[in-house]
């Protein structure tokens, strides 16, 4: 009899976490397409815009304003944020389906990696020469300084 009345009990108490869960859309409330977005949770992604959902003027959050999968609005090689915060590159996934009420590609996924990068230039880092004279005027301009008072 207690056994039954337990597991009554537990029935009307379903556990935390499964009913509680919020909608995509409330994690972008506020933001605009392509901005990043936190789920409940350390899960990482972006806001993207589904151009095939018909937003209810009823509602002050715009539930076609999706927080999904960085990459999900992206093109496949592109730098993202994983679902736990670290970089990541778009790449596309095979035996993937995209849903075709979306209108963005569902099976280009932020995966471990970094994009390529270019090396520096020559023109992009500061020479040796230049950070000597760098340095000379501001000892100089300390030394000035200190002499006047």
């Amino acid at each position: 009899m207690r056994t039954c009345f337990i597991f009554l009990f537990l029935l009307g108490f379903p556990p935390t976490g499964v009913a509680n869960v919020p909608a995509a859309y409330f994690a972008c409330e506020g933001a605009e397409n392509g901005d990043s977005c936190q789920l409940p949770g350390p899960v990482y992604g972006n806001c993207v815009l589904d151009t095939l959902c018909d937003d209810p003027d009823a509602t002050p959050v715009n539930e076609c304003l999706l927080c999904v999968d960085g990459c999900w609005g992206l093109e496949p090689d592109s730098f993202c944020i994983q679902q736990d915060g670290s970089d990541g590159v778009c790449q596309a996934q095979d035996q993937c389906t995209t849903d075709p009420d979306k209108s963005f590609d569902q099976c280009n996924w932020c995966t471990s990696g970094d994009i390529p990068r270019q090396a520096a230039a020559d023109g992009c880092r500061q020479s040796e020469s230049e950070s000597v004279w760098l340095w000379a005027l501001i000892i100089f301009g300390l030394i000035r300084e200190q002499n006047r008072g």
